[in-house]
């Protein structure tokens, strides 16, 4: 699912599009990401579902001076008693302009069926969208953050690694020594 976050950062309001599987997933991520979007002591104005169904985005160019547009695909399906019902497929879509926006929804539609036709483009005010992908390397970001901080401690227990004099030397049964001193369950 895709939710819309609406941010305060001092006397402007930021929406970002989040790709969440609940509500509770999109607001942690919603304050994690207001983190690192905002400078002053923000708050999270609201979190709602949008109705979009995928997001197009086109990897050259994801910078800082691309558009988003919310649009819609319409295609006709045969019902089961014999009649053609229209769906309408609401999507996001990032791109540099209109035009290579419209482009992209009509390579996309060439997967559906003949009967697809792209129904509606429109330019939307949204700051950025965040994947789960892109959720992470925020994860990332933080962690190293705070480590160079010093909020966090990290240390690694080497006491039960040893040094091999020559490498290509094995005695039978080592390898097991060396796995059951690692782990303390064995």
């Amino acid at each position: 699912m895709i939710f819309l976050t609406k941010i305060r950062d001092e006397d402007k309001l930021v929406s970002i599009a989040i790709e969440a599987l609940s509500y509770t997933e999109a607001e942690a991520k919603s304050l994690q990401i207001k983190n690192v979007v905002t400078r002053s002591n923000s708050g999270i104005e609201s979190i709602s579902k949008t109705g979009f169904k995928e997001v197009l985005l086109n990897e050259e160019s994801l910078n800082n001076d691309t558009l988003f547009f919310k649009s819609k695909i319409a295609y006709a399906i045969e019902t089961g008693n014999g009649k053609m019902k229209t769906v309408k497929v609401p999507l996001l879509v990032r791109a540099a302009d209109s035009v290579q926006a419209f482009d992209m929804l009509r390579e996309y539609t060439e997967g559906y069926l003949d009967s697809a036709r792209v129904f509606g483009l429109e330019e939307i005010d949204l700051l950025d969208y965040y994947d789960h992908e892109k959720c992470l390397e925020l994860n990332l970001q933080d962690f190293r953050k705070m480590v160079l901080e010093g909020r966090i401690r990290v240390s690694f227990n080497t006491d039960n690694l040893r040094k091999k004099e020559d490498p290509d030397e094995e005695e039978e049964g080592e390898m097991e020594e060396a796995i059951d001193d690692a782990n303390p369950f064995f």
